[in-house]
């Protein structure tokens, strides 16, 4: 097995799979018709529109999306949505762009509480701010005149929501997404009060009870002061709730879910929903790791490999939008996952091919010749092994990978 210190856990931390949750804000729509008048943000026809927008969004075909939602902002310059929608789509740029969509980074959320040298884009960070400040100023309007409109209240709560995810995604700011979480719970709580059967509004409610009741035992007094309820069975049943009556979330819903299950110790249920994903959304790699992820966790190798090698493949041959996986980091991912699998053989290959690309940055061929010179080791071929970890000097120091080098050229590795 491999070594399992500090350097590999920064390693592990660096080189995940790039797999894992799509989080983007599934909301009510509109169509590229005649205006609408504010009452009618819940207009069937412009829900109807807005549809393919959100399957290119969940198919990873952003430009599409992109477009659908200017077009629908430049119709309907007074709708709340367009501005949430252009926001929704900057925050998942930013994601991919930086590579955490990974279901194990959501799974252990301490990553995004630790501070982080990436820094979006002064320029796109603007924006996005501006589309969610537009958002929440149109959405004032309509509650100025209505305070009781549940579908501004539900955009107002969306863009609290969008604020709360980024402010922890980006920022890695745990304070300012309580702060944002806490009024998106607060305008869903009251859609609620004033109509029970408005399903949508179950999913952020649902998730900030679940978040609130993991709280850890000794922290819970301080909650009660404070005035936070939360209940981990309840958050569980009204995100399943969301996902099976709701208008507007059920693809989100359903994303949360399969997170929130696999943190819950029930990987076949949120194989279900990963499952239902892929065959849902065939263009996104994503959906397709998350469910190797789980066979895996599952036990279940056989069927984790397939499905891993599958997606490798589909990205070779640029099956649409499988092109976007940044093979040049996958493959020392994948070896890894290998090597921990005990499919050496596997493992090596994906080493080796990570070692002859180009485009592989240097940490991760480091630790590709580090891998390959332990399978060596593992196999008793010394002399070859020599090589590999002396190769790693070679290179840039990356993650402790010279004194574990040096480390397994005075004694080999054995597990």
């Amino acid at each position: 097995m491999p070594d399992k210190g500090s350097s590999d856990r920064k390693l592990r931390r660096r080189s995940r799979i790039k797999g894992g949750k799509l989080v983007v804000i599934w909301l009510s729509g509109f169509l590229l018709l005649p205006a609408l008048p504010a009452q009618s943000l819940r207009d069937p026809r412009f829900m109807a529109q807005t549809r393919p927008g959100f399957n290119d969004i969940y198919n990873l075909d952003l430009d599409q999306a992109e477009q659908v939602f200017l077009a629908l902002k430049k119709d309907h310059p007074e709708h709340p949505a367009p501005p949430l929608y252009m926001g929704a789509i900057a925050w998942l740029r930013e994601l991919f762009r930086r590579q955490n969509l990974d279901l194990d980074l959501f799974l252990s959320p301490a990553f995004f509480t630790k501070e982080t040298s990436l820094v979006m884009p002064p320029g796109q960070r603007e924006a996005f701010l501006d589309d969610i400040r537009d958002c929440q100023t149109l959405t004032q309007k309509i509650l100025d005149k209505n305070p009781k409109n549940t579908e501004a209240l539900y955009f107002l709560g969306a863009s609290y929501g969008i604020l709360s995810s980024f402010s922890i995604t980006i920022d890695h700011s745990l304070s300012r997404a309580f702060s944002y979480g806490d009024k998106a719970y607060g305008y869903n709580r009251r859609i609620l009060s004033l109509d029970p059967n408005y399903y949508d509004a179950h999913l952020t409610v649902g998730l900030y009870k679940y978040i609130v009741g993991s709280v850890p035992w000794y922290l819970k007094p301080f909650a009660l002061i404070l005035g936070y309820r939360g209940n981990k069975g309840e958050g569980l049943r009204e995100i399943d709730l969301a996902a099976a009556k709701g208008e507007y979330v059920k693809t989100e819903a359903k994303i949360v879910q399969m997170v929130l299950l696999m943190r819950e110790g029930r990987p076949k249920d949120a194989l279900v929903d990963a499952q239902e994903l892929r065959r849902e959304f065939p263009r996104n790699y994503i959906f397709q790791i998350n469910v190797a992820q789980i066979l895996a966790t599952m036990g279940q190798d056989d069927q984790a490999v397939s499905e891993y090698l599958d997606v490798v493949r589909q990205a070779e041959r640029g099956r649409p939008n499988y092109n976007l996986l940044p093979l040049s980091t996958f493959r020392y991912s994948l070896g890894y996952k290998f090597f921990n699998m005990g499919r050496l053989a596997l493992a090596r290959e994906q080493f080796q091919r990570s070692i002859a690309d180009p485009a592989t940055p240097d940490y991760e061929r480091a630790w590709s010749h580090l891998r390959l010179g332990q399978i060596l080791d593992l196999e008793g071929k010394r002399d070859q092994a020599i090589e590999r970890y002396q190769e790693v000097l070679k290179l840039k120091e990356a993650s402790n990978s010279h004194d574990m080098a040096r480390k397994f050229l005075e004694k080999p590795y054995r597990g």
